[in-house]
């Protein structure tokens, strides 16, 4: 049976209200009170006030196959899905929308292109289940579909599965799925992406995504636990404050991270244990958040570099200087094997004993396949820029050796010249391949 109640004010709920397909109309608020709880297939809600509140949200059972909410709120939403799914069909909310579920998942089915949920803002926390359906054997995941410009949310099982299809900023609790060591965090963001707060797996793949500019806030972490991490943007830049920071390691694993930026590159910390980093730059530069060369920018057991301009220094797409200047700063390094290509010059130091070779970078995009293999060799400049990579530092306990490993050539075109230097005491370079300069010099130091 269906069942449809319309006042001009206030609607209060105060014992089960149940039927097959229910429709709640007020010129107010809608709320429920002690034992209120609205029971349906269907639930279509619609208010000029707010639904629920901060301290009573709107209790929910959808139940069955069909289940699922929509509805027009003009003020702000709080609801509690009791017994299972939370499923959104179009859910519009002028103000924020604060959904959780006590022992289930969150998930969306509208069509036709539109947003399971939009809302100024939205929290969501999943108890007993994820957010987003998790892909299965003969279906593909899919993810809840959010127009929100504020986001925080969190899962205990399962994936944590969004699209966004504006602009957002990550806030408050951030984005968190705990309880499942394989779940995945997937962020798809339509517009640019803001993460002032923290995103974490508990060992399950990580991606954000964006179409435009994806900036990491100071203070802010992304943390996997051992998954792969992989941010990437369509277009736009990539840049991480000088105080955010990515780990994909935990007590014995490590994931391989991924950081793809359409336009320019920006890193601080990167964090990967032994697995492998890969840094792409496809029209602009990877730079050194910072001016110093105190902090390890990336920490891996192998790392890929590829820029169309510089490594290193603020040059824009197309080989312009930036409006600040060149700002040189050799990105800071402490990892194992190394392979860089750049249209223009290079400047790499790591603090440790490191191996120009063949790198490979694989990881895993969260929800979906494994990522394309990127393998690079040696370290090249297509258009004449410098190579200059330093080993070691003149503080060195002990000596370092830089090796230049079979097929892992450095080469420059031009006037670009090469330098390459081991420093501290004892340090040493182990030559395998070749080095090359067109009409530059070519400088090898151990010192």
């Amino acid at each position: 049976a269906s069942l449809s109640l319309t006042a001009g004010t206030d609607i209060v709920i105060a014992t089960t209200l149940a039927a097959d397909a229910l429709r709640l109309q007020a010129g107010g608020a809608i709320r429920t009170e002690s034992a209120g709880l609205v029971q349906a297939q269907q639930v279509a809600l619609y208010a000029q006030g707010n639904v629920g509140s901060s301290t009573a949200a709107l209790a929910l059972d959808l139940q069955g196959d069909s289940a699922s909410l929509w509805g027009d709120i003009g003020g702000d939403a709080y609801l509690a899905e009791m017994l299972g799914t939370l499923m959104l069909a179009g859910f519009s909310v002028g103000g924020a929308a604060s959904l959780s579920t006590r022992n289930g998942s969150i998930q969306g089915r509208a069509t036709g292109g539109y947003a399971d949920l939009k809302a100024s803002a939205a929290i969501l926390n999943a108890v007993g289940g994820g957010i987003g359906k998790a892909a299965m054997a003969a279906a593909s995941a899919d993810p809840l579909v959010l127009k929100v410009s504020s986001l925080q949310a969190s899962a205990d099982q399962d994936d944590l599965l969004l699209v966004n299809q504006s602009a957002v900023s990550i806030v408050g609790s951030g984005l968190t799925l705990s309880g499942s060591a394989t779940g995945a965090v997937l962020l798809d963001a339509r517009g640019d992406l803001s993460l002032s707060a923290n995103v974490r797996t508990a060992g399950g793949a990580l991606s954000l995504l964006t179409r435009g500019d994806l900036r990491q806030l100071a203070g802010s972490t992304i943390t996997s636990a051992g998954g792969s991490v992989e941010l990437a943007s369509v277009r736009g830049h990539i840049t991480q404050a000088a105080s955010a920071s990515i780990n994909s390691t935990s007590t014995d694993a490590a994931g391989d991270v991924r950081l793809d930026a359409g336009a320019s590159l920006t890193v601080a910390n990167v964090q990967a244990g032994t697995a492998a980093v890969a840094l792409i730059a496809r029209a602009g530069s990877i730079m050194d958040a910072d001016t110093g060369t105190d902090s390890v920018d990336v920490q891996a057991g192998q790392l890929w570099l590829s820029a169309s301009d510089d490594i290193g220094a603020q040059v824009l797409a197309g080989g312009r200087v930036a409006a600040t200047g060149l700002a040189e700063n050799a990105l800071d390094l402490a990892v194992g094997q190394l392979a860089a290509y750049s249209a223009g010059s290079m400047r790499l130091a790591d603090v440790e004993s490191i191996a120009v070779n063949t790198v490979s970078v694989t990881g895993q995009r969260a929800g979906g396949d494994t990522l394309t293999t990127l393998t690079g060799h040696g370290l090249v400049s297509t258009e004449g820029g410098d190579i200059v990579l330093t080993a070691g530092n003149s503080d060195t306990a002990t000596g370092v050796v830089l090796t230049l490993e079979q097929g892992a050539a450095v080469n420059t075109t031009g006037q670009g010249s090469v330098t390459l230097q081991a420093r501290g005491a004892l340090s040493r370079i182990w030559m395998k391949a070749d080095v090359g300069a067109q009409a530059g010099e070519i400088r090898l130091q151990a010192t």
